[in-house]
Protein backbone atom coordinates (compact mmCIF):
# COMPACT_ATOMS: atom_id res chain seq x y z
CA UNK A 1 0.00 0.00 0.00
CA UNK A 2 1.05 3.81 -0.72
CA UNK A 3 2.07 5.76 2.27
CA UNK A 4 1.06 9.06 0.06
CA UNK A 5 -1.45 9.44 -3.11
CA UNK A 6 -1.25 11.74 -5.66
CA UNK A 7 -4.85 13.92 -6.17
CA UNK A 8 -5.60 11.78 -9.20
CA UNK A 9 -4.18 8.29 -7.56
CA UNK A 10 -6.53 9.20 -4.38
CA UNK A 11 -9.79 10.14 -7.01
CA UNK A 12 -9.02 6.91 -9.07
CA UNK A 13 -8.63 4.25 -5.91
CA UNK A 14 -12.08 6.20 -4.62
CA UNK A 15 -14.21 6.79 -8.04
CA UNK A 16 -14.36 10.40 -7.57
CA UNK A 17 -13.45 13.09 -10.53
CA UNK A 18 -10.98 16.27 -9.65
CA UNK A 19 -13.67 18.34 -9.80
CA UNK A 20 -15.73 16.47 -7.39
CA UNK A 21 -12.29 16.59 -5.19
CA UNK A 22 -11.61 19.92 -5.54
CA UNK A 23 -15.14 20.63 -4.68
CA UNK A 24 -14.96 18.54 -1.19
CA UNK A 25 -12.00 20.71 -0.77
CA UNK A 26 -13.25 23.87 -1.18
CA UNK A 27 -16.09 22.97 1.15
CA UNK A 28 -14.00 21.76 3.72
CA UNK A 29 -14.99 17.67 3.13
CA UNK A 30 -12.09 16.57 1.91
CA UNK A 31 -8.97 14.36 2.64
CA UNK A 32 -5.98 16.23 4.70
CA UNK A 33 -3.74 17.75 1.69
CA UNK A 34 -0.07 17.63 2.12
CA UNK A 35 1.90 19.87 -0.45
CA UNK A 36 5.51 19.01 -0.79
CA UNK A 37 6.88 21.75 -3.34
CA UNK A 38 4.47 22.03 -5.90
CA UNK A 39 2.80 18.94 -5.83
CA UNK A 40 -0.59 18.40 -3.39
CA UNK A 41 -0.18 14.54 -1.68
CA UNK A 42 -2.82 12.51 -0.11
CA UNK A 43 -1.50 10.72 3.01
CA UNK A 44 -2.99 6.82 3.39
CA UNK A 45 -3.64 7.73 6.77
CA UNK A 46 -5.87 10.76 5.41
CA UNK A 47 -7.46 8.68 2.67
CA UNK A 48 -8.31 6.11 5.25
CA UNK A 49 -9.92 8.50 7.92
CA UNK A 50 -11.75 10.58 5.39
CA UNK A 51 -13.41 7.02 3.98
CA UNK A 52 -14.38 6.17 7.30
CA UNK A 53 -16.08 9.75 8.25
CA UNK A 54 -18.03 9.42 4.42
CA UNK A 55 -19.29 5.71 5.96
CA UNK A 56 -20.31 7.62 9.00
CA UNK A 57 -22.25 10.17 7.12
CA UNK A 58 -23.89 8.07 5.13
CA UNK A 59 -25.21 5.47 7.67
CA UNK A 60 -28.95 5.44 7.99
CA UNK A 61 -30.00 4.90 11.27
CA UNK A 62 -33.08 2.54 11.38
CA UNK A 63 -36.39 4.70 12.32
CA UNK A 64 -39.46 3.60 12.73
CA UNK A 65 -42.64 4.81 10.47
CA UNK A 66 -44.40 7.88 12.03
CA UNK A 67 -48.03 7.26 12.03
CA UNK A 68 -49.61 9.22 9.65
CA UNK A 69 -50.97 12.56 10.86
CA UNK A 70 -54.66 13.33 11.95
CA UNK A 71 -56.74 15.76 9.86
CA UNK A 72 -59.57 17.50 11.49
CA UNK A 73 -62.42 19.11 9.44
CA UNK A 74 -63.77 22.20 10.84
Amino acid sequence: MQSMFSVSAFCADNGLSRSLFYRLLKDGRAPRVTKIGRRSLIAATAAAEWRAQMERETEQPTRSPKPPASREVA
